[in-house]
Protein backbone atom coordinates (compact mmCIF):
# COMPACT_ATOMS: atom_id res chain seq x y z
CA UNK A 1 0.00 0.00 0.00
CA UNK A 2 1.29 3.43 -0.86
CA UNK A 3 0.51 4.91 2.55
CA UNK A 4 2.58 2.31 4.40
CA UNK A 5 6.22 3.10 5.00
CA UNK A 6 8.59 0.21 5.60
CA UNK A 7 12.03 1.43 4.50
CA UNK A 8 14.13 4.54 5.00
CA UNK A 9 17.47 5.64 3.54
CA UNK A 10 19.33 8.34 5.42
CA UNK A 11 19.90 11.30 3.08
CA UNK A 12 23.62 11.40 2.36
CA UNK A 13 23.97 8.55 4.85
CA UNK A 14 23.82 10.85 7.88
CA UNK A 15 22.84 8.50 10.70
CA UNK A 16 21.17 9.62 13.90
CA UNK A 17 20.41 7.24 16.82
CA UNK A 18 17.40 9.27 18.02
CA UNK A 19 15.88 9.24 14.53
CA UNK A 20 16.62 5.52 14.19
CA UNK A 21 14.81 4.79 17.47
CA UNK A 22 11.82 6.90 16.39
CA UNK A 23 11.59 5.19 12.99
CA UNK A 24 11.76 1.70 14.49
CA UNK A 25 8.97 2.62 16.93
CA UNK A 26 6.94 4.03 14.02
CA UNK A 27 7.11 0.75 12.08
CA UNK A 28 10.04 1.33 9.73
CA UNK A 29 11.46 -2.15 9.09
CA UNK A 30 14.62 -1.38 7.12
CA UNK A 31 17.03 1.55 7.51
CA UNK A 32 19.73 2.06 4.88
CA UNK A 33 22.96 3.89 5.69
CA UNK A 34 26.14 4.79 3.83
CA UNK A 35 28.20 2.74 6.24
CA UNK A 36 30.81 0.74 4.34
CA UNK A 37 30.16 -2.96 4.02
CA UNK A 38 28.07 -5.61 2.38
CA UNK A 39 24.85 -7.23 3.51
CA UNK A 40 25.29 -10.55 5.31
CA UNK A 41 23.09 -12.81 7.42
CA UNK A 42 24.27 -10.82 10.45
CA UNK A 43 23.31 -7.40 9.03
CA UNK A 44 20.84 -5.58 11.24
CA UNK A 45 17.78 -4.30 9.38
CA UNK A 46 18.29 -1.00 11.20
CA UNK A 47 21.81 -0.57 9.76
CA UNK A 48 21.88 -1.80 6.16
CA UNK A 49 25.01 -0.62 4.33
CA UNK A 50 24.85 0.85 0.84
CA UNK A 51 27.33 2.29 -1.61
CA UNK A 52 27.23 5.45 -3.66
CA UNK A 53 27.93 4.39 -7.23
CA UNK A 54 29.18 7.07 -9.60
CA UNK A 55 30.61 7.07 -13.10
CA UNK A 56 34.03 7.50 -11.51
CA UNK A 57 33.93 4.54 -9.13
CA UNK A 58 31.73 2.12 -11.08
CA UNK A 59 34.63 0.11 -12.54
CA UNK A 60 36.19 -0.37 -9.10
CA UNK A 61 32.89 -1.49 -7.61
CA UNK A 62 32.18 -3.77 -10.59
CA UNK A 63 35.60 -5.41 -10.18
CA UNK A 64 35.01 -5.84 -6.43
CA UNK A 65 31.56 -7.40 -6.97
CA UNK A 66 32.84 -9.87 -9.57
CA UNK A 67 35.56 -11.27 -7.28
Amino acid sequence: KLDQKESFAYPYGAQNKDLEDYMLQDGIQEIFTLSPGVVTNETLYSNIPRLIVTKDNWKTIKHWLLK
